[in-house]
């Protein structure tokens, strides 16, 4: 699965590509040494994305699912975040321009 996204801020437009193979961890590793271990899966339709984040000494998970609208015009990405300082849930809806 490949996902491009493009964000529009001070530093003006940016776009990136994220690829991920469904069913299979992949592993990265950033500048500061964090490491993620991410895996795609299909529950139903609904692409629902596991990331583990190994930050010094601490660990944190995330699961985000993805939910595309009948029109295929908004697509409604739920987070829910755990890690040493408690769980958190995001939201984000977005509109095909």
């Amino acid at each position: 699965m490949k996902v491009t996204t493009t964000t529009v801020g001070d530093r003006g437009e940016r776009t990136y590509d994220r690829t991920r193979v469904i069913g299979k961890d992949q592993k990265l590793q950033d500048r500061e040494g964090d490491q993620f271990t991410t895996n795609v899966k299909w529950e139903g339709n609904t692409p629902v994305f596991k990331t583990v984040e190994k930050e010094h000494d601490s660990v944190l998970t995330s699961k985000e699912v993805w939910t595309l609208s009948g029109d295929g015009k908004t697509l409604t990405k739920n987070i829910h975040r755990s890690g040493p300082r408690g769980d958190s849930e995001e939201q984000y809806v977005l509109e095909k321009q």
